[in-house]
């Protein structure tokens, strides 16, 4: 059937989940060969599926547009809309977006309106399969894309630029948390092996308990530069010019030799 188009609204989710990108191809298109699928609307006018299709012929000043008519309930259009696009081609971004509207009413967060900041990339097994067989991606898939966005969500960016595969941001932020969480788990640990001497099992990053020549012995292996990416906010071995890491090396080396005594070992 026909319905005119200014009666015609977007889904509030559609916003929430997927941009209107390519809008001026997709103009082109219909200009060229017409409207090759009618939109699906509800009961309320709103557009399930066509948002990008509805823009353009709004766009080409179309008074009428062939729609096909749906009946559905408000829990279950988050689903719909999602099914409807299962063929479309998806950023990563919009792909997370997904997963953070399907995961309500499943087995993790039931009932509750969830966002990516609040979902874990751990979230249970038999959800995420849900999840992953409506959008059309593996369950590991997903559970590696949370695990970026939740960790560095500006990884997610660089995998839709195309400048890094998802597997590539995957293994990077696994090896900048793992240099987090170690800087954090060893911030203050002390060993007392005996009661001749003390064992600082820690990063070097930070030392201003420890006294000036209090130290006989130093084990350190300084970052390379510009190999990884370490952590947030700088840090040695993330500066931009090679000279500026030396700068840093070198200072970083005065300050461990601030603790070592005169006749102490440093490897």
């Amino acid at each position: 059937m026909k319905v005119n188009v200014s009666q015609l609204s977007h889904h509030p989710l559609n916003s929430e989940i997927y941009s209107l990108s390519s809008l001026d191809d997709l103009i082109s298109s219909i200009e060229e060969f017409g409207l090759l699928q009618p939109l699906v609307i509800n009961e309320r006018n709103e557009v399930v599926s066509g948002n990008r299709r509805l823009e353009a012929i709004r766009r080409l000043g179309w008074e009428e547009v062939e729609v096909n008519l749906i009946s559905s309930v408000a829990e279950d259009e988050p689903k719909l809309i999602v099914h409807h696009n299962k063929q479309r081609v998806k950023t990563c971004k919009e792909l997370l977006n997904e997963v953070s509207v399907l995961l309500p009413g499943l087995e993790i967060g039931k009932g509750k309106r969830t966002d990516l900041t609040s979902v874990p990339e751990n979230t249970g097994v038999k959800a995420r399969d849900k999840v992953a067989d409506i959008v059309g991606v593996s369950s590991s898939q997903i559970g590696k894309l949370l695990f970026i966005h939740k960790t560095d969500s500006h990884y997610i960016d660089l995998i839709d630029e195309g400048v890094l595969t998802v597997s590539q941001a995957y293994l990077t932020v696994s090896r900048m948390k793992k240099q987090q969480d170690s800087l954090v788990g060893v911030q203050s640990r002390v060993i007392e092996s005996h009661e001749d001497f003390i064992f600082h099992n820690k990063s070097s990053h930070k030392m201003d308990e420890l006294s000036d020549k209090s130290v006989d012995l130093i084990f350190t292996s300084p970052p390379y530069w510009n190999k990884r990416h370490y952590v947030e906010g700088g840090g040695l071995g993330n500066e931009k010019t090679d000279s500026e890491f030396v700068s840093n090396l070198v200072t970083h080396l005065d300050d461990c030799s601030r603790i070592l005594k005169d006749d102490g070992s440093f490897f």
